[in-house]
């Protein structure tokens, strides 16, 4: 994946169970994890720690909902 361009994660979808992103942003992280509906995980070099992104796309799913927004 590079930057916000998701496409590349989605045409793996049927290949893979799960994600991992390098890098510390959970912005784009959650973008993987919203776009192909698999878990996702954050390998972040800065803070020296593995993380998975389900709490944080709840939250955006949970937002979306309130504002009449469809997921795909």
């Amino acid at each position: 994946m590079f930057g916000c361009e998701f496409y590349p994660a989605s045409s793996l979808k049927k290949e893979v169970d799960a994600y991992v992103f390098l890098g510390q942003s959970n912005f784009h992280a959650a973008g993987i994890a919203l776009s192909t509906n698999l878990p996702t995980y954050v390998l972040d070099p800065y803070f020296n720690e593995v993380r998975e992104d389900y709490r944080i796309c709840t939250e955006i799913k949970k937002e979306s909902n309130s504002c009449n927004i469809q997921s795909s």
